[in-house]
């Protein structure tokens, strides 16, 4: 047993700035990589999420990965179910043909279930995506779960990265403004 001061690390939480923290690659076609810029790497983000700097770090589909339907997979430590909110920032620049997939996986009897998946090209900038998570036990028969991502390679090369992938407890908190909420005097928005 361990005992530190401070703050303790959230589960399935990274920004990748000193590793891989408690993610791990699975066994599939090939690896995400963790990666910061490089000139070599045309089409990569230039800038992490993080420090928004070239010499900070992100996790990076390898543009590399040409055959249709190969997979890259990163599963994140186990967590008690509980409802959840799996925010993260990603990146899928103008010639991206890939898919990105987000799971919620029972390891005792090996289960994925979709949680978002994303297959339109955004731009060469990050976006950031939050996913309200309420795991039911009775359904993965389990009181564990992880988070898996996936990167499928879609027909042609592109790049595809994740950053900044954070799990709290709780339900996310919509950053939406509701409809109709600013209006002026006149009566237009």
């Amino acid at each position: 047993v361990e005992i530190k001061s401070g703050v303790c690390e959230q589960l399935a939480s990274c920004d990748f700035e000193t590793g891989l923290c408690g993610f791990q690659n699975l066994k599939t076609d090939f690896d995400w990589k963790r990666t910061s810029y490089n000139v070599e790497l045309f089409g990569a983000p230039q800038f992490d999420h993080t420090t928004n700097s070239r010499g900070g770090f992100y996790l990076w589909m390898d543009r590399r990965q040409t055959t249709k339907g190969r997979k890259a997979r990163i599963e994140s430590e186990l967590m008690l179910v509980d409802i959840r909110c799996v925010s993260f920032w990603y990146y899928m620049n103008n010639t991206v043909d890939a898919q990105l997939n987000v799971y919620i996986r029972d390891p005792r009897s090996d289960t994925y279930n979709l949680i978002w998946s994303n297959d339109q090209i955004h731009g060469s900038f990050w976006v950031l995506k939050e996913i309200t998570v309420r795991p039911n036990m009775t359904v993965y028969g389990t009181n564990r779960f992880t988070i898996v991502y996936e990167a499928v390679v879609g027909s042609k090369t592109g790049d595809l990265a994740i950053d900044d992938l954070t799990t709290r407890s709780g339900n996310c908190l919509s950053t939406t403004p509701p409809q109709n909420m600013y209006q002026c005097l006149d009566g237009t928005l």
